[in-house]
């Protein structure tokens, strides 16, 4: 059954071929020519939208003061507590400039203690000063 059926198909092809090759004994009507115009067959097209972000968020700082640098680029995902915005403000550098002023008065004056309490020390283990002296170095 099966070899009954490739015959069949294999004979309907070979009769498609041969009757596919032969040309036309008649002669059809006159072949005309056309030219072929190019054209562009790009368009441009102009469409208005409004684009809205996802989620809108505010910021605030709790010092005022001016933008100087800005650490991210709009449309950036930004994660919780990053950086943000660089501020530039008067009072907080004089803050930072007192806080700075008081760190260096407090620095010196702990070395000024300590070489003081060294002296005494070496002092009292030589027993030029008194015990009570030394303990008011302490």
């Amino acid at each position: 059954m099966k070899t009954f059926f490739i015959r069949s198909a294999l004979f309907s092809l070979l009769i498609t071929v041969v009757t596919g090759c032969t040309q036309p004994s008649h002669n059809s009507a006159a072949t005309t020519t056309k030219a072929v115009k190019t054209k562009q067959l790009s368009q441009n097209m102009h469409f208005i939208s409004k684009i809205k972000p996802l989620a809108v968020y505010n910021v605030a700082s709790a010092d005022g003061g001016i933008i100087a640098e800005r650490y991210f680029q709009y449309g950036d995902t930004v994660k919780a507590g990053a950086p943000l915005f660089r501020l530039q403000s008067q009072a907080l550098e004089q803050q930072f400039q007192s806080a700075l002023s008081d760190y260096l008065k407090a620095k010196q004056y702990y070395a000024s203690q300590q070489t003081s309490y060294k002296t005494t020390k070496y002092l009292y283990s030589e027993k030029i000063v008194a015990k009570n002296e030394f303990e008011r170095q302490k």
